[in-house]
């Protein structure tokens, strides 16, 4: 077993894990749904969309609702994507 300190082994892909609320609004980014219409869905405010959003964007390393559905879909994470919500 690596030590914390020595970080991810060499050669690893680094693993983020996303909450389900969040992976609930990847997949209403992917479906191609709205902002406004993600906030009726989950009963929360746009903001609150948008906060989820942000912290999806540096979780996963996009710039952009475009370039985190592509990702998402390429992963697999949006479309039998293991319980932990793990991207990889």
């Amino acid at each position: 077993m690596r030590a914390l300190s020595q970080g991810p082994a060499p050669g690893a892909k680094p693993r983020l894990s996303l909450t389900p609320r969040e992976r609930e609004v990847l997949g209403l980014v992917v479906a191609g749904h709205t902002n406004r219409e993600i906030a009726t869905t989950c009963s929360v405010s746009e903001e609150t969309v948008k906060h989820h959003l942000t912290r999806m964007f540096d979780k996963v390393g996009a710039s952009n609702r475009l370039e985190l559905a592509m990702k998402a879909t390429k992963s697999g994470l949006t479309f039998g994507a293991d319980s932990t919500g793990d991207f990889r």
